[in-house]
Parts: structure tokens; C-alpha cells; sequence
């Protein structure tokens, strides 16, 4: 026959310690999300900054050949004002 008393002294703190298991899982849990969610967030900051870079780059490039042509125009037009009279 089991200590009924025992029992009874015991079953506060078995409540008790199922209570804050329960409250541990739903975090766990929470944070399990969380970080997926984290997870998703980070992927598509590094998809912008990978976007970020190629179009930064292509700028570069762009700049470049403009500041070429613009060269290119100052000397065609030093040439042109050296023959006029």
C-alpha cells in the first residue's frame, strides 16, 4: 500500500516542476522560431547586399566609360579650337 502522506508532501512540488517544464518547452519553442525567422531575415539581407554589390559595381563601370567619353570630348575639342583661327 502506497504512503499516501508521502504522496501528498510530494505532489506540490511535482505540479511545481511539471509547471516550469511546461513554461522551458513554450520558450524553447518560441524560440526555436525565432531564430528560423532570423534565419529567413538574414537570407534576404545577404540576396540585397549581393544586389547591392552588382549594381554598385555596374555604376563603377558606367562611371568609368562616362569619364572616358568625357575625355575623349575635351580633347576632340582642344583639337577643333586649335584649327580654328
Amino acid at each position: 500500500m502506497p504512503d499516501w502522506s508521502a504522496i501528498q508532501q510530494v505532489w506540490p512540488l511535482l505540479i511545481a516542476v511539471a509547471g516550469v517544464w511546461a513554461k522551458l518547452e513554450v520558450t524553447m519553442m518560441r524560440n526555436r522560431e525565432q531564430s528560423a525567422r532570423n534565419e529567413v531575415e538574414i537570407n534576404k539581407l545577404e540576396a540585397q547586399l549581393e544586389a547591392q554589390k552588382l549594381v554598385t559595381q555596374k555604376q563603377g563601370l558606367m562611371l568609368a566609360r562616362m569619364e572616358e567619353s568625357l575625355v575623349s570630348i575635351g580633347r576632340t575639342l582642344e583639337r577643333i579650337d586649335r584649327k580654328i583661327p
